[in-house]
């Protein structure tokens, strides 16, 4: 949930000028997600596919951070109960 928020602030200022300073917050995103990152880079460079690219980062990008929230969960639970 915390990833789509910050995706939506770093996006705001293509929408909203006063906001662009925020527009940094992109940078954090990429490291963040490196391998969901890869796929929209080739998509973003292509120029034919921006909002493919765009919803890559943010919806995969989101479910990349879900997926290894969860796995952290299950890690976590399994050293518990030994």
């Amino acid at each position: 949930m915390v990833h789509l928020f910050v995706c939506m602030a770093a996006f705001s200022g293509d929408v909203i000028n006063a906001l662009q300073p925020l527009g940094i917050l992109v940078s954090v995103l990429l490291i963040a997600d490196l391998p969901i990152s890869l796929l929209y880079g080739v998509l973003a460079m292509s120029g034919k596919h921006d909002v493919l690219a765009l919803s890559c980062l943010v919806l995969g990008g989101t479910a990349w951070w879900y997926g290894l929230c969860r796995m952290a969960e299950k890690i976590a639970t399994t050293l518990r109960t030994r």
